[in-house]
């Protein structure tokens, strides 16, 4: 004799079961490895991001060095180039900030909410360190 749950089969409430509780597993594994991913890409690319503004700032100091260079050999006062370098700093600074302010920005929804800890100044450091050097 089968055994009757509200006038049902039993075999069917357990195939049911089964049935939904795989479906509530997979949806959620399937999550938990989709989050994972997109972690796991914004991370690269934000670091190959920073990567590539680190060279950029790296070639940029040197085009700095070589104009600081051309203005002392040009008689330029030493009151003016450091009027220059201190300009050039702001316009650094102001250029690290729009690169961090545009970066986040312009990644999408999903990635943006992994970001969130994120920390660009300590990303963002040695360009502040190229340019101290310079």
């Amino acid at each position: 004799m089968v055994a009757l749950f509200f006038g049902v089969n039993m075999n069917i409430w357990i195939a049911a079961t089964l049935f939904f509780g795989g479906a509530l597993c997979h949806a959620f594994m399937s999550r938990l490895i989709r989050t994972y991913q997109c972690l796991k890409f914004t991370v690269e690319l934000t670091n190959q991001l920073v990567t590539l503004v680190s060279l950029v700032s790296y070639d940029l100091s040197v085009a700095l060095k070589k104009k600081y260079d051309s203005l002392e050999e040009s008689g330029m006062s030493p009151e003016q180039i450091s009027i220059e370098k201190k300009t050039d700093k702001h316009i650094i600074k102001s250029w690290k900030i729009v690169f961090a302010q545009k970066t986040f920005a312009s990644y999408p929804k999903v990635f943006r909410s992994l970001l969130t800890n994120f920390d660009w100044d300590g990303a963002l450091k040695p360009l502040d360190d190229i340019y101290e050097e310079e």
